[in-house]
């Protein structure tokens, strides 16, 4: 694949290269950003443990309050992620009830938002 390279500033002198992603598809880009210039506590964001008591009660409260009742297994993979923020919440519960998160906008925003209430305060 032919991978066209375009320069772009970001703040602080810092650059980024823009590639072209697919050779059918030129003006579609990505970047990759060299790992030296990331600096991981200013691009990801700050997640607090949730324990497990916590997170299964809120899935106890998705199902009995919005039906979404999902299987004991898939309860428990998500109960115990030792870090979990909400859009994976969302999508995983969504997953569980064979539902496609890309489809259900509105329960994943609903889930989403849930999540937030309920842990990012």
């Amino acid at each position: 694949m032919q991978r066209t390279r375009i320069s772009v500033s970001l703040m602080q002198g810092l650059s980024l290269a823009a590639v072209s992603c697919a050779p059918l598809m030129p003006s579609v880009r990505c970047f990759e950003v060299p790992k030296a210039v990331i600096d991981a506590n200013s691009c990801s964001e700050k997640v607090s443990p949730i324990s497990e008591s916590e997170l299964r009660r809120l899935l106890d409260a998705l199902c009995i309050e919005w039906g979404f009742c999902i299987p004991p297994r898939a309860s428990d993979e998500i109960a115990r992620r030792a870090t979990i923020r909400a859009e994976e919440f969302a999508k995983a519960v969504l997953e569980a009830e064979e539902m496609n998160p890309e489809y259900e906008q509105k329960w994943f925003r609903r889930i989403t938002d849930r999540f937030i209430e309920e842990f990012e305060k």
